[in-house]
C-alpha cells in the first residue's frame, strides 16, 4: 500500500510541472547507504526520505541518479524524468534496496562521488543528497583499511573541498544508528541484522568532519517525525497555499505562505506564476526570509480573460528567479471567478476598437521616431556649416575694417580670400560628412563576437542591485532590480532583456552581467557598442561603464545595491539618535 501511495504522490508532483517552465534540468544525484547498520529504519529512510526527495525536488526534465555504497559503490539507477512510467520505474527500483552490506567504506564512496559528479555533463545543475549513518568502516581488502583517525579525516576533507571548489551542493541527512559513534570506534553495535565485521583504525564517523569542510549542516533523521527530514535535508522552502479563497474578479491577489527551514537567509524573487502554460504573474515579488522563519506573500496575478466565470480550480505553477526550488512547487487555488464593471463594458467588439486605436497610435508615433531620427544628421550638419561660415564672416568682417582705404586690387585680392575660404568652408563640411558616414557604417557592421568569459563561483551569497542609465527615468517600479545568486548571469539591453536600457532604441542582449559572490562583471556581448573596452569588465559595483547606441549616442550604465525605501526611511529616523544620561 505504501508503494502505491508514494507512487501516486510523486506522480502528481511531477504531472502539474509546466513543459514550458524554464528552470534549468537537474541532476539529483542520491548516494544512499545500504550496509547492515542502516537495517533499523532502513524501509522508513526509502520510504520518508529518499521518496520524498524525488517528490519535492524532481520534475520532468531532470535526471535521477540512485547510488548505493556498502563495501563498494553501484549505480542502482540512471533515469532522466520524461512521463509518469519514469517515476514508476525510480519508486519500483527503490523499493527493491535492501541493507545487505557488511562493512562500510564511506571514504571510497564519497570519493567516488566526487568523481561521479565531475563525469556529469557541465551545463547541468548538480544536487547530491548523502543518506547514511555516517558509520566507516572498511573491508581489509579496502586501500583506506590501514588508515588512522587523522589520516581518514583527512581523505573526507580532500573529497569535500573538491566538491565545494566545483560549485556543487551537497546535502547530508544522518540516520540515527550511527550518530553516537565516534571516529576510532572498535565496531558497530549489534543489530537485528548481525554486526558490522572487520574493525579497522580509523572506522566511526565522520559526517561532522564532512558538513564542517562543505560549511553545510547536518539534517538528523527523527524517527517521531519521518515527514521532515527530506524537507530540511534539502533545504527547500515550504510553500502552503491558501484555503477557499471566495468571489473574486480576474485581477487579484492571493496570500501564499513560505517557511524557511534552513539556518540561513533566503533572498528570494518570485517571478512567474503560470497557469494553463501561461504566466499570470502582474508582477515580480522580491522578498527576504529569515532562517526558521515563515512569511506571507500577496501574489497578484491576472487570470486570462478566455477563462470562464464561475466555480473555479486553477491548477498553478510557482517559479522563482535562478532556478530556485520550493516544495511543493504546484497547487491548486479554489475560487470564483466574476467579471468586474470595466471588464464587463471591454467587451470582445470594443476592445477590437481600443486595439485598433492603439495600433494606430503607435504606427504613428513609429513613423514619427523614425522621421525624427532620419532629420538628426541634416540638423547636425547644418550646425557645422551655419559654425564655418559664421567664422567666414567674422574674419571678412576683421579684414575690411583692418584695410578700409585700400583699391580695386585690394578688393580683388579679398574676393580671392572670400573663395579661398568658402572652398575651405567645404571641405571642412565633406570632412564632417565623411567621418559621420563612417561611424555609421561601423555601427551598422557586423556584430564583433563577444568576449570568451568563464563564469566562476567564489563564494555562496546574494546581492539585490539596481541598474541606472544616464538621462534614463528610475520610475519603473522594480523593473530594472533584480537579485543575483552566485554563479548566476543576467542580460543587459533593450527587448526582452532582464535589465532594460530604453533611452534609445538598443537591441537585445548587448551584455551580461555575471555575479561570482563576490562582485559583478559585466561581459560585452556586442562589443562595438562598448568601444572603451577590449575585456570583460571587473568590479563593476558603483563604477559608470561607458557605452553608444546603434547610431553613437553616447550613455553610461551603473550598477548599484538596491537599498528598499522603507530602510532609508528608518535609517534617516534614527540617525538624530545619540546616546546620553536620561533626565527627568
Amino acid at each position: 500500500m505504501k508503494k502505491v501511495i508514494a507512487t501516486l504522490l510523486l506522480a502528481a508532483a511531477l504531472g502539474t510541472a509546466s513543459s514550458e517552465a524554464t528552470d534549468a534540468p537537474v541532476d539529483l544525484v542520491v548516494l544512499l547507504d545500504v550496509s547492515q547498520s542502516m537495517y533499523p529504519y532502513f524501509q522508513d529512510v526509502v520510504d520518508f526520505v529518499v521518496t520524498k526527495v524525488a517528490s519535492d525536488y524532481l520534475r520532468f526534465g531532470d535526471n535521477f541518479h540512485l547510488l548505493t555504497f556498502a563495501d563498494d559503490i553501484r549505480i542502482e539507477m540512471v533515469l532522466q524524468v520524461k512521463t509518469e512510467q519514469d517515476v514508476k520505474s525510480i519508486l519500483g527500483r527503490l523499493f527493491l534496496l535492501y541493507p545487505l552490506g557488511r562493512t562500510t567504506d564511506f571514504v571510497m564512496a564519497l570519493g567516488n562521488l566526487r568523481q561521479y559528479l565531475a563525469d556529469l555533463p557541465t551545463a547541468s545543475r548538480k544536487l547530491a543528497i548523502v543518506v547514511t549513518d555516517g558509520f566507516h568502516n572498511p573491508a581489509e581488502s579496502s586501500p583506506y583499511a590501514s588508515l588512522d583517525v587523522e589520516r581518514t579525516k583527512a581523505e573526507i576533507v580532500r573529497s569535500a573541498a573538491g566538491i565545494r571548489e566545483n560549485g556543487w551542493e551537497l546535502k547530508i541527512i544522518r540516520i540515527p544508528f550511527g550518530a553516537d559513534k565516534p571516529a576510532g570506534a572498535a565496531t558497530a553495535p549489534d543489530s537485528s541484522a548481525g554486526p558490522e565485521t572487520g574493525a579497522t583504525p580509523g572506522s566511526g564517523s565522520y559526517l561532522d568532519d564532512l558538513a564542517g569542510a562543505l560549511d553545510v549542516d547536518v539534517t538528523e533523521f527523527d524517527p517521531a517525525d519521518k515527514q521532515s527530514a527530506a524537507t530540511e535535508g534539502l533545504g527547500i522552502p515550504a510553500v502552503r497555499f491558501p484555503s477557499p479563497l471566495g468571489a473574486r474578479e480576474y485581477a487579484f491577489s492571493f496570500p501564499l505562505e513560505i517557511d524557511n527551514v534552513s539556518t540561513s537567509t533566503m533572498r528570494l524573487e518570485l517571478d512567474r506564476v503560470l497557469f494553463g502554460g501561461k504566466d499570470i504573474l502582474d508582477r515580480n515579488v522580491f522578498f527576504d526570509l529569515p532562517p526558521k522563519r515563515s512569511k506571507t506573500l500577496q501574489v497578484p496575478v491576472i487570470v486570462p480573460d478566455s477563462t470562464e466565470p464561475g466555480a473555479a480550480s486553477l491548477e498553478i505553477e510557482l517559479g522563482f528567479a535562478d532556478g530556485i526550488r520550493v516544495a511543493p512547487q504546484s497547487g491548486v487555488l479554489e475560487l470564483t471567478l466574476k467579471r468586474g464593471v470595466f471588464s464587463t463594458i471591454l467587451s470582445v467588439a470594443s476592445r477590437v476598437w481600443v486595439f485598433a486605436i492603439l495600433l494606430i497610435a503607435a504606427l504613428a508615433a513609429i513613423l514619427l521616431f523614425a522621421l525624427l531620427v532620419r532629420g538628426a544628421p541634416r540638423e547636425a550638419e547644418a550646425g557645422v556649416v551655419g559654425a564655418v561660415l559664421d567664422s567666414h564672416a567674422a574674419e571678412q568682417a576683421a579684414a575690411i575694417k583692418a584695410a578700409p582705404t585700400e583699391g580695386m586690387d585690394s578688393g580683388h585680392g579679398q574676393k580671392a580670400g572670400s573663395r579661398e575660404k568658402d572652398e575651405h568652408a567645404a571641405e571642412t563640411l565633406a570632412s564632417y560628412r565623411r567621418l559621420t558616414s563612417l561611424r555609421r557604417e561601423q555601427l551598422s557592421a557586423p556584430s564583433a563576437p563577444g568576449f570568451a568569459f568563464q563564469p566562476r563561483i567564489r563564494t555562496s551569497s546574494s546581492i539585490r542591485v539596481e541598474l541606472t542609465v544616464s538621462g534614463q527615468t528610475t520610475l519603473v517600479g522594480l523593473r530594472n532590480i533584480k537579485t543575483l545568486h552566485a554563479g548566476s548571469v543576467k542580460s543587459i539591453g533593450g527587448a526582452r532583456s532582464d535589465f532594460l536600457v530604453f533611452l534609445v532604441p538598443m537591441p537585445h542582449r548587448i551584455a551580461d552581467i555575471h555575479f561570482d559572490g563576490d562582485d559583478l562583471i559585466l561581459v560585452p556581448t556586442r562589443r562595438e557598442l562598448f568601444p572603451d573596452y577590449d575585456a570583460p569588465i571587473e568590479h563593476c559595483m558603483e563604477t559608470d561603464i561607458t557605452f553608444i547606441s546603434r547610431h553613437g549616442w553616447p550613455m553610461a550604465l551603473r550598477f548599484s545595491r538596491y537599498v528598499p525605501p522603507t530602510e532609508k526611511l528608518n535609517s534617516l529616523l534614527h540617525c538624530i539618535e545619540t546616546p546620553g544620561l536620561y533626565e527627568e
